[in-house]
């Protein structure tokens, strides 16, 4: 009976540790989230206190960082926040609290990014990825973390509902050629694009004045330089007066 009594003890003190660890494990995660065309935050949610970070933050070609500026949590003057463009794809960024006072739990913005983006780059196509991440106590021990999936999508874009111009292709999949359709409702600047999805454009079918009524256009997957593009999913692009729509298309060969 001793014997029974202290088991279903052992079994109570280990369970009492497991819910102890379980919910004891720490959250800290960082992500990026887009404002606008010209404008990204950096925000971390930590439940250790923090007193050091760094990351590498990358953009695909056709953005370009600007300027960074420490912000929010990060902006008392003990905050030491250096950033280093690589190139105008990679940003280094190192930040440490020159007082070695922690930052305590909490969520919200770090710092702020500027960029700029070439005038056919797609809003909705835009991709920052973090890497490197790392996060430290007030003596310089690492802190788990866990990078948050990137919003990426900006409140400024111009994007619109792909079926706006009644836009579609077929057939989709393809293989080698699709034919693009869509409406305009009055004469108007006509832009169509392909882009990989990354968000580099591979080529450009049309840039014209059109009437209005049903137009169409073909694509025979091959970029700019008439190279045959590999198989894969790929992104079409319309801008009809700087209102635009994307839709995606299956090259399967």
């Amino acid at each position: 009976m001793k014997v029974k009594k202290i088991i279903i003890y052992t079994l109570a003190v280990v369970t009492v540790v497991l819910l102890n660890v379980s919910f004891g494990t720490a959250q800290n995660y960082i992500s990026v989230k887009i404002v606008s065309d010209e404008m990204a935050m950096i925000e971390l949610k930590n439940s250790d206190p923090v007193a050091g970070l760094q990351f590498t933050l990358n953009v695909q070609d056709g953005i370009a960082f600007e300027s960074f500026q420490k912000e929010g949590r990060f902006a008392e003057e003990s905050w030491f926040v250096s950033a280093n463009n690589k190139n105008d794809t990679t940003l280094n960024v190192i930040a440490i609290n020159s007082h070695l006072d922690p930052l305590p739990p909490g969520n919200g913005a770090i710092a702020k990014i500027y960029f700029k983006k070439d005038v056919q780059f797609p809003s909705n196509l835009i991709q920052f990825r973090l890497s490197n991440v790392i996060l430290s106590d007030k003596n310089g021990n690492s802190i788990p973390v866990d990078l948050q999936p990137t919003n990426n999508h900006s409140p400024n874009s111009n994007q619109t509902s792909g079926n706006l111009y009644g836009l579609q292709n077929y057939p989709n999949p393809f293989n080698p050629i699709t034919t693009i359709t869509y409406k305009i409702e009055k004469t108007s600047r006509v832009q169509i694009a392909i882009y990989d999805m990354l968000g580099k454009v591979l080529r450009s079918l049309c840039d014209e004045i059109q009437p209005e009524g049903y137009h169409s256009i073909r694509w025979n997957s091959t970029n700019s330089q008439n190279q045959e593009v590999a198989s894969g999913t790929y992104i079409y692009r319309l801008l009809v007066d700087g209102n635009a729509t994307t839709k995606t298309l299956l090259l399967e060969k």
